[in-house]
């Protein structure tokens, strides 16, 4: 009866759902885990949904789609962690219930290319997760 009213079947934690054709990634961690090294060359976002399970996004490798994108990420009872590269102009939102997202991003550089923006719009309730920068 509970997982009747799912449209799709749960993903294992080792495939990454990133479209390759379109650079969007889409990620599911529903009581499990997954640690993902995205590589696209015209990243645009995104989802990650983490439901008593947890993700790592490792963006290091990738390089941002000219224009604005959305990476949107909610935690429920879960966590997210997502790793940008110091390069990248983020613009970082968060609403939390009992939880929260951290920047903890340590180093951001200055002169970052303003014709390539990813605004990460982050949730969670019962759990959070954290943005990263090496």
């Amino acid at each position: 009866i509970l997982f009747k009213g799912f449209k799709k079947p749960f993903r294992s934690a080792q495939r990454n759902d990133l479209r390759q054709e379109d650079g969007y990634i889409n990620e599911e961690a529903i009581f499990g885990g997954s640690k993902q090294i995205i590589t696209h060359k015209n990243f645009k976002g995104g989802r990650i949904s983490c439901i008593f399970g947890g993700a790592e996004i490792d963006l290091m490798n990738a390089e941002l789609a000219p224009g604005e994108h959305t990476l949107t990420i909610s935690a429920i009872f879960g966590g997210a962690t997502v790793i940008v590269p110091a390069d990248w102009k983020v613009v970082f939102e968060n609403s939390s219930i009992f939880g929260g997202f951290d920047d903890k991003r340590r180093v951001v550089k200055e002169n970052v290319d303003p014709s390539k923006v990813l605004i990460i719009k982050a949730e969670a309730i019962f759990g959070g997760g954290e943005l990263k920068s090496y």
